[in-house]
């Protein structure tokens, strides 16, 4: 029979539930319904029926509408979900928009979806003579949610099979540090001073001791920071504080000499540096006579004792490390069966590595690598990934080796992993090679802090290897560019969290609840995988590694509130820049911090986009969204909605000062150009 609501007006002779209205006969339930049903024409269903159905749609893409909130520097697993559900929605609308404007390999699923409902509805639409409209009305409804939920239950069960499958496939969590690492932790502890290198220091020398590639000023600001100073002013450093930093600069610069030989730098070829640079900065330290103290004291009891490394590593809490762990797992179904990418694995020398590939593309615009930072896999370069693959780019996001929750894991034995940043290029290369032998031309390079310090090598190894990278993009990077100690607050903060946040925190708030906290967040930043990830790089292989060049066009994307990989002073990164990168174009992200891929990911994938394809050198600056409505055709319908539910990540950029000699960046067509769609 008919369900009536209770809220419809009953046909003649039909009752509620109870009486004898609830006897009725079939055929005077059926005359009730055709004479409820006497003033809608049978034309008139199919539409009323697709309104309907439209409003149900429409009410449930509405509940499914999130928006993306800035990305934090500790992910957790309420981001990640949301993160998700974002990408959800967009991409509903996204082929929703492009299964009624184009023919997409990727809407066949939806086609067929269509095609197959259509039929249902073609097989049970009223005809003159045939059942009731009511009735074809009840059974299509029928036939539409057991369709509905079989494809959400065949669904379901493939996401449970694909998050089961990568939970398996994960890196574990590493429990403690390298053996060697220990062993350059045991080396802080030892002897401050050695008896003296044989060829040390001659007078007036610095600049090869210490950070070869800054000038006198940026390197002291370097020590006041290294040395916690929050009282006294850089210009007012004594011998000895200048002394004790050039100490902690060798040590960290030459770890592999202090623990070698007993033949190391002495306090007096130290002070012999500090005074040299004292000299270069024209500091008041200089004056003081050779073999005596500094009047009024020597100011060493104003340092932070150099004591970071008994803290390490933090260990993680164990409900933080399985929420992490099952909010990226549940990245990989999302990507694989939403987005359509494919999950495989590249043969290198140190083993299998794993890569997210969004497939080939029909256009010509070359494959892109995208290569993810330190802490973090290629989740965290996805959102990035699937916005430069709508623009008609295959794009290929590499998993580095070793990570926690990475599905790269080496196969060296002994317990040795791939650290190494030279190691970690080989195995890059081999994806650069796979690509070629698909038929690449040219492959763009772009990676996102730590990464873009390697894609930066990895450009230098393909010319080499005769291999084609056509352009290199570079995102927050790392290495040599950045500030290696900016503030003295920070300082404290990791050589001594507990007292330093005690001293800062409200005098009513425990001491237990600031341990407590302290214990979460340094327990993501220190863990035993983070550490051996950075703290294992040697000094030359990347803070000081002057081999990040390339004479490729390059662009460099920076937040300018990047708290992680500070910039230097733009009036010291500008020679560096116009000296290593000679075709670069410089441009800051207003608002942007050190996850700019995220926080910034419409302004950044809309200036990537842009400028990949661009012929010319240059970028455009200001906001991306200053031509909003797209061309004449109206075919940007889909990417205005997409991009305004990504609304919190859309922002402006404004061209970096580098020099008035260096490539500048200029202000160009706007970013939403019909080449740049994305």
């Amino acid at each position: 029979g008919i369900r009536v609501p209770r809220c419809a007006a009953l046909p003649p002779g039909v009752r509620r539930s109870g009486g004898e209205g609830s006897r009725a006969s079939k055929r005077e339930r059926r005359a009730g319904a055709n004479r409820a049903s006497a003033g809608r024409s049978s034309a008139a269903m199919p539409a009323a029926l697709a309104t309907e159905v439209g409003a149900a749609a429409m009410n449930r893409a509405g509940r499914r509408h999130h928006i993306l909130v800035p990305w934090p520097e500790v992910p957790g697993i309420l981001v990640l979900a949301s993160f998700i559900s974002i990408l959800a929605s967009a991409e509903v609308i996204a082929i929703w928009e492009l299964f009624r404007t184009r023919n997409r390999g990727r809407t066949r699923g939806a086609r067929l979806l269509f095609s197959r409902v259509g039929s249902v509805v073609g097989a049970l639409s009223p005809k003159s003579g045939s059942v009731p409209a009511a009735a074809a009305r009840s059974r299509l409804g029928l036939a539409l949610r057991g369709v509905l939920a079989l494809l959400a239950a065949r669904l379901a069960q493939r996401f449970a099979r694909t998050f089961s499958a990568s939970l398996a496939l994960m890196n574990p969590y590493e429990e403690r540090l390298d053996e060697e690492l220990k062993e350059r932790f045991a080396t802080l502890d030892g002897p401050p001073w050695g008896e003296g290198l044989p060829r040390g220091p001659q007078p007036g020398q610095w600049r090869q001791w210490l950070h070869p590639r800054r000038c006198g000023e940026e390197m002291l600001e370097e020590l006041h920071a290294t040395l916690g100073l929050l009282s006294r002013r850089r210009e007012d450093m004594t011998i000895e504080q200048l002394t004790e930093g050039v100490r902690r600069v060798l040590t960290v610069k030459y770890v592999q000499v202090s623990r070698s030989t007993k033949r190391f730098w002495s306090q007096a070829q130290a002070r012999s540096i500090a005074r040299a640079l004292a000299v270069d900065c024209g500091l008041a330290a200089a004056a003081t006579p050779e073999g005596q103290g500094t009047p009024g004291g020597d100011g060493l009891d104003e340092c932070v004792p150099w004591s970071f490394h008994e803290y390490l590593p933090w260990r993680t809490p164990r409900w933080l490390q399985v929420s992490q762990r099952m909010g990226i797992a549940l990245c990989r179904p999302f990507l694989l069966h939403v987005l359509g990418w494919t999950s495989r694995w590249v043969e290198t020398p140190f083993g299998r590595m794993h890569i997210y590939d969004t497939g080939p593309v029909t256009g010509d615009a070359p494959p892109v690598l995208v290569q993810h930072g330190m802490f973090v896999t290629s989740w965290s370069v996805a959102p990035l990934g699937w916005l430069l693959s709508r623009s008609g780019r295959r794009v290929v996001m590499p998993d580095l080796f070793d990570f926690d929750n990475g599905l790269s894991a080496s196969s060296l034995g002994q317990g040795r992993k791939v650290r190494r940043p030279s190691e970690l290029v080989e195995t890059l290369l081999c994806v650069v090679q796979e690509l070629v032998k698909d038929g690449a031309t040219g492959v763009d390079l772009l990676g996102h802090s730590f990464g873009a310090f390697l894609v930066t090598l990895l450009a230098e190894r393909c010319r080499r290897s005769g291999l084609p990278a056509r352009r290199v993009v570079l995102l927050g990077p790392g290495g040599p560019v950045v500030r290696i100690q900016h503030s003295s607050m920070l300082t404290r903060f990791i050589q001594q969290p507990v007292a330093t946040t005690m001293a800062k925190a409200p005098w009513w708030l425990p001491r237990s609840i600031v341990e407590a906290a302290l214990q979460v967040g340094l327990g993501v930043l220190f863990s035993p995988n983070n550490c051996n990830i950075f703290f294992g790089q040697l000094y030359d292989e990347y803070i000081g590694n002057l081999g990040m060049a390339t004479a490729l066009p390059t662009l460099l994307l920076w937040g300018d509130e990047d708290s992680v990989a500070t910039a230097r002073k733009e009036r010291y990164l500008g020679p560096f820049l116009r000296s290593t990168f000679p075709n670069i174009d410089g441009v800051w992200v207003q608002g942007g911090g050190h996850n700019i891929q995220l926080d910034s990911l419409v302004t950044v994938a809309r200036a990537v986009d842009t400028w990949l394809r661009k012929t010319d050198a240059g970028v455009c600056v200001g906001s991306p969204m200053s031509a909003v409505g797209g061309g004449a055709d109206g075919d940007d319908r889909g990417e205005g909605l997409v991009e305004a539910l990504l609304w919190p990540t859309v922002g402006e950029l404004y061209a970096m000062d580098i020099g008035a000699d260096s490539p500048r960046p200029r202000v160009a067509e706007p970013m939403l150009a019909p080449a740049a769609r994305l």
